[in-house]
C-alpha cells in the first residue's frame, strides 16, 4: 500500500523563507589576472563550502566577532 501526499503538504514543506543577501562589502582592491579584473577583499577567515560543517565553522567564527566569507560553488 503506498502512501501519498497532497500537493498542498508538499508546497508547504517546499516554500522555505530564504533570507536577502545583503549590500556587498567594500573592495579593499583589485588586481588583474590574465585580463580579468578580480576584486580582493579582506577578511579574518574563508570557509570553503556552505555544507553543513562550513556554515557551522562560519557562525562558529562569526560569534567569536571575526569577518568571515564563504565560498561556495553555488550561491
Amino acid at each position: 500500500m503506498a502512501n501519498t501526499v497532497s500537493q498542498d503538504m508538499l508546497t508547504a514543506l517546499a516554500d522555505v523563507y530564504m533570507p536577502c543577501l545583503g549590500a556587498e562589502p567594500e573592495i579593499a582592491g583589485a588586481v588583474t589576472l590574465r585580463g580579468h579584473r578580480v576584486p580582493v577583499h579582506a577578511c579574518g577567515a574563508v570557509i570553503m563550502g556552505s555544507g553543513a560543517a562550513g556554515l557551522r565553522a562560519s557562525v562558529k567564527v562569526r560569534r567569536r566577532g571575526g569577518d568571515v566569507v564563504v565560498v561556495s560553488q553555488s550561491a
